[in-house]
């Protein structure tokens, strides 16, 4: 059964999409497990490391914003997106 969207639910759609793609990343927001590590390494202090923080979430909101809107998922399979961007990483 397929449901036909209106033009008013789109919005909405992407809208609950985009949340859901937020709080399901919040598990790398923090970088609590690895701050003591990157003050030694990179002799941090705690204004760097709030800027560090904000940059990753920055970083995740708009990499999922974008993702969505240009609809990748329906442009590219899935699985051929993560073996592009696993090699883009290197």
């Amino acid at each position: 059964m397929k449901i036909k969207l209106t033009k008013t639910y789109k919005p909405l759609i992407l809208t609950l999409i985009s949340i859901s793609l937020l709080f399901s990343l919040t598990v790398w927001f923090s970088a609590n497990a690895i701050t003591p590590q990157l003050v030694t390494l990179w002799s941090l202090n705690q204004a760097d490391l709030a800027i560090l923080s904000i940059i990753l979430i920055i970083g995740f909101v708009l990499g999922g914003f974008v993702y969505s809107v240009l609809n990748l998922p329906d442009l590219v399979k899935p699985r051929y997106f993560l073996v592009l961007m696993r090699f883009y990483q290197r």
